[in-house]
């Protein structure tokens, strides 16, 4: 059911995508109008099938979930970023802890289930809080050697004698102004449950009227060791950290780059910003010279040192003129204020990851026997600078990833004649096809067991339906990035 759900669903989502993006023609105002509306419920109907199967199959006592230590609040973050267009949407701001917040410890859970747990607080104290309001996100040494995630939302509230109900399948509360949202009533029951499976517990607390904190309990890994990076979840967009104590400064270069694409995080002095460097694993970090103790030069100098961070591209943009030090010092590119909207972003464009096609081709195999998702690939990236191949079979596509070229390889995993399993097992034991990076590209739900067969062959495994072209993108310039 999994595969022949989310099959459909991924071309239409895919096909609108494409549509919207005017890659191969202008659209009119309307028909632009009624495209987005195919991909808005598209993605509901999506999020109603995965919720579906989900329940399905705790039901029946086969979902697994992965128990290994996790950031999480640097889970949260990412949880955030990805709902952010949601918030906006809305003129709701969403509050994260903030960089000096106290360090909590690692967390044992499943990244990816802790991730959907986190997107679904959210999600729903975005819906249930009215435009300009405020959503919380916190994270906090709780109780019994747990961490708690909170999530607190400025809406309406929930009565004292609802509150029983709200963690039960297929129920929906009345709300306070009658107002109609639409879902299964499964978010909440699959939240407890997939924290339950994990070790741990969720609860509410409401006053009527005063808005409502949903919240999460997780055991502690016995490692004890502290919040770090979450670098197997990657982020819905690419990452800049701007450090910078101007807050005009700040205001105008978050402006700039969310328009070029990016997500962005902030900070107003060199120390929080490798604290966040740290956390975050940023793409880019935006780095200003003149900050208050810790200066940039210092600053770099850190970031540089540090093993963590030693690889992160970092952008002087400063009123210092002083581009020897700079580079000295390892910076990726040196801008001086004030900079111009588009030379941001063309220093970005030239360095970053996202310019890999345009600097030489590329070759990208799609092996899928779904012609409709081998022709959505191509609408995604020949548009951007590669050149795309495409078999239909397995046998065809193992010999069309041996005589090449070929830099990289998207799998689906059930081919009518082999197994995405097989063709990896054939390529990593032949000599010139052994370090092909390969994305597998799948509408099946792997247990964890198969992930972690796979997790040294692969480099990403991803969901059809799920997954947005333009994330597809993204995730294949890091990969040959890297």
């Amino acid at each position: 059911m999994s595969h022949e759900l989310r099959t459909p669903l991924n071309s239409i989502i895919g096909f609108s995508e494409v549509m919207i993006d005017a890659k191969f023609g202008d659209i009119n105002e309307r028909q632009a109008r009624f495209l987005n509306n195919v991909l808005s419920s598209g993605r509901h109907l999506l999020g109603l099938i995965n919720d579906l199967l989900d329940f399905s199959k705790i039901e029946a006592g086969k979902l697994e979930v992965t128990r290994q230590p996790c950031a999480l609040r640097a889970l949260a973050h990412e949880a955030a970023a990805t709902l952010q267009p949601l918030a906006d949407a809305k003129r709701i701001t969403l509050v994260l802890d903030p960089p000096d917040a106290p360090p909590i410890p690692a967390v044992l859970a499943d990244p990816v289930r802790c991730k959907q747990v986190l997107y679904n607080f959210l999600s729903n104290a975005i819906k249930f809080t009215p435009m300009g309001g405020s959503v919380y996100i916190g994270c906090a040494v709780g109780p019994g050697a747990r961490v708690r995630t909170s999530v607190r939302d400025t809406g309406a509230g929930i009565k004292a004698e609802d509150l029983g109900r709200l963690f039960k399948p297929f129920s929906q509360l009345e709300r306070i102004d009658a107002t109609v949202f639409g879902g299964t009533g499964l978010g909440l029951a699959l939240t407890k449950q997939l924290v339950e499976l994990m070790g741990g517990s969720v609860g509410v607390e409401s006053s009527y009227g005063q808005g409502a904190t949903f919240y999460a309990e997780l055991p502690v890994a016995a490692t004890m060791q502290h919040d770090e990076p979450i670098l197997s979840v990657p982020s819905a967009r690419p990452l800049a950290l701007i450090v910078d104590d101007d807050p005009r400064a700040r205001e105008l270069l978050e402006l700039t780059l969310q328009d070029g694409g990016y997500h962005t995080e902030v900070a107003a002095t060199g120390e929080g910003g490798i604290v966040l460097a740290r956390r975050l694993r940023p793409t880019v970090i935006i780095l200003d010279v003149f900050l208050p103790g810790k200066d940039g030069w210092e600053t770099l100098k850190d970031l540089r040192a540090a093993p963590e961070t030693a690889h992160i591209p970092v952008v002087m943009a400063t009123i210092s003129s002083d581009r020897q030090k700079a580079f000295g010092l390892g910076a990726l590119d040196h801008l001086v204020k004030p900079i111009e909207r588009a030379a941001l972003l063309d220093a970005l464009q030239r360095h970053s990851f996202t310019a890999a096609a345009s600097r030489r081709p590329f070759h990208v195999l799609a092996v899928d026997d779904d012609l409709h998702q081998l022709e959505l690939i191509r609408a995604a990236l020949e548009p951007n600078g590669f050149v795309v191949r495409t078999a239909s079979s397995g046998h065809a596509g193992l010999a069309a990833a041996k005589v090449g070229p070929c830099d990289l390889l998207l799998l689906d995993l059930v081919l009518p004649d082999l197994s995405g399993v097989e063709i990896v097992s054939v390529l990593r034991q032949h000599e010139p096809t052994r370090r092909l990076p390969i994305i597998l590209i799948t509408a099946h739900d792997l247990d964890p067991a198969a992930r972690a067969r796979l997790s040294g062959d692969v480099e990403l495994i991803l969901g059809k339906g799920a997954l947005r072209m333009g994330d597809l993108l993204t995730e294949i310039n890091q990969v040959l990035g890297k």
